[in-house]
């Protein structure tokens, strides 16, 4: 018998963000506003829209519902209530 997980592709190899890409696309699943995840990481808001333009290429979508969207069926983030 095999586990679920057996079947799942490791997606962080094929997708080319870096750690704080990561980081910044772990903030865009949240409410706050790019200024207050900027606050977060100690960064101008204009480096978290740098990033978050990148994290967009990375993933082929244009907005932020969609990134977080793909990046939760790609197993980037984990899915609201823990489940993966």
């Amino acid at each position: 018998m095999t586990s679920r997980l057996a079947h799942r592709v490791t997606p962080r190899a094929e997708i080319p963000l870096t750690a704080t890409q990561y980081v910044v696309l772990g903030h865009l699943a949240s409410p706050y506003p790019v200024p207050r995840i900027a606050q977060f990481m100690t960064v101008s808001p204009t480096t978290v829209r740098t990033h978050i333009r990148a994290i967009y290429r990375a993933l082929e979508v244009t907005s932020r519902a969609e990134a977080v969207d793909k990046a939760r069926a790609l197993g980037l983030l984990a899915h609201p209530g823990g489940l993966a």
